[in-house]
């Protein structure tokens, strides 16, 4: 069965070429359309938030193609690609800009995805007892930390560590229902795996505003594999990246700390 978005969109090609036949058969003359040209395939396509994510990749790779991809955002509205099929598409922040940016992507006509590897490479906050700044971190889960119920901490009960808590649940700690099925989503561990070890050894650069960074932070800036809670806001703070650990640990199954 087709989807809708199909269906509207060859409803809205076929409108589109009976026009243009309406057209040809006006003016005789017309040069005759030339056949589309055939979608790229990228080999791997790397999605960055944000300016400051993507200017490394720029930087640094030879992405000299651009492919002006309808519905991308007004300020990142090109695929820039290199020769060897390495891409690079910017979604600006938020859910909606993301999740429009990659429908985009993935419906537009331009391109063939079927055979594209997709690497999320963005910047995150980590738990302290987990990593530093500088630390670089694969994932194997991601959890959506923004499908829950939230109240002012300063209005909690007594006894509560925050005023976050799973749908349908009293209190922080208790383990919420998988409400709508999109809570956790398990990413391909073996894929993740292979790119750990492809990369575990790689000297992180550990330069910040042209100083060294503390030699604490040499000795500990690194690679892990680690499990990622998607939130619409960052963290810097202890507290904070506690809460945010509970309510990972919610959500797989797992007893809090």
């Amino acid at each position: 069965m087709k989807s809708p978005m199909k269906s509207l969109a060859a409803a809205g090609l076929a409108g589109l070429a009976g026009l243009a036949g309406l057209a040809g058969l006006a003016l005789p003359g017309a040069a005759a359309a030339q056949a589309p040209a055939e979608p790229y395939a990228p080999k791997v396509v790397v999605v960055s938030m944000f300016e400051h994510e993507a200017k490394n990749w720029r930087k640094n790779e030879a992405l000299d193609q651009t492919i002006a991809i309808p519905g991308l955002s007004q300020a990142f509205p090109d695929l820039a690609c290199s020769e060897a099929g390495l891409c690079l598409v910017t979604t600006t922040m938020g859910y909606a800009n993301a999740a429009s940016s990659i429908a985009a992507l993935v419906f537009s006509d331009k391109l063939d995805l079927s055979k594209t590897y997709f690497l999320i490479a963005g910047i995150a906050g980590v738990d302290p007892a987990d990593g530093t700044t500088g630390s670089a971190h694969w994932a194997r889960y991601v959890v959506d930390g923004g499908l829950m119920w939230e109240i002012d901490g300063r209005e909690a009960p007594e006894g509560w560590t925050s005023g976050r808590f799973g749908f349908f649940t009293q209190k922080p700690g208790e383990m919420p229902k998988s409400t709508y099925g999109t809570e956790v989503y398990h990413l391909n561990e073996a894929l993740t795996e292979k790119a750990f070890q492809l990369s575990k050894d790689v000297e992180p650069r550990r330069r910040r505003d042209g100083e060294n960074l503390s030699s604490q932070l040499r000795h500990s800036a690194g690679q892990w594999r680690a499990d990622r809670l998607d939130l619409r806001y960052g963290f810097r703070r202890h507290l904070v990246a506690r809460q945010v650990v509970q309510r990972r640990d919610e959500r797989m199954g797992e007893a809090p700390d």
